[in-house]
This record gives C-alpha cells, structure tokens and sequence, in this order.
C-alpha cells in the first residue's frame, strides 16, 4: 500500500473537516482563523456551508486564502441561510472576519 503525501493528507483532513461542518447538528460556532487555510480549501469548505443548518458563526481571519474573491463565494454560501448576517473588519490586513447571528 503507498504512503500518502503531505497533500493528501491535507485534502482528506479539508474533505473530513466540511462534512464534520456540513453533518454536525449541534456546531453552532467554528473559529478557523489564523490556521494557514489557501483559497481552495475555503472554496472547499464553503461547499459544505449551505448545508450547515445549526452553525451561527464561522470565523476566517488571518488566512492567507482569504482575498475578495473567497469572501464573495463563502458570502454567497452563507447568504442562502436567512438567520446569518456578515460583518467584516476592513481595517484589518484581513478582509474577512466573522459571519454571526443577528
């Protein structure tokens, strides 16, 4: 059997960690800030947002990933759910912050 590479790995633990966000009935809040995630694994998680019916907040700073383009897609991921708002700190070197209850 082959050993997995550093990138496999990797992907796994991004697959496994959106559908623990996608599946988890009691998540209520999840702080990925500051944890090195690039613009395809967030695009990644965000595929799994939609579908996240008790999360209140998700938290992205400080990722290298994050850049206008990423926060347009999780936006619109989260948009589809009416109880999430988003608040952003454009004074930060990050761009995108929080999403939270109103």
């Amino acid at each position: 059997m082959p050993l997995e590479n550093d990138s496999d790995i990797y992907q796994k633990m991004i697959d496994n960690l959106g559908k623990f966000i996608k599946y988890n009935k009691n998540l209520l809040h999840i702080d990925l800030s500051y944890t090195r995630l690039d613009a395809d694994s967030l695009i990644k998680i965000g595929t799994y947002l939609r579908r996240a019916k008790s999360l209140l907040s998700i938290h992205f700073s400080g990722n290298p990933g994050v850049n206008s383009q990423v926060k347009a897609y999780l936006l619109d991921k989260l948009h589809g759910k009416d109880h999430l708002n988003s608040n952003f700190n454009e004074d930060s070197k990050v761009n995108y912050q929080v999403f939270q209850q109103e």
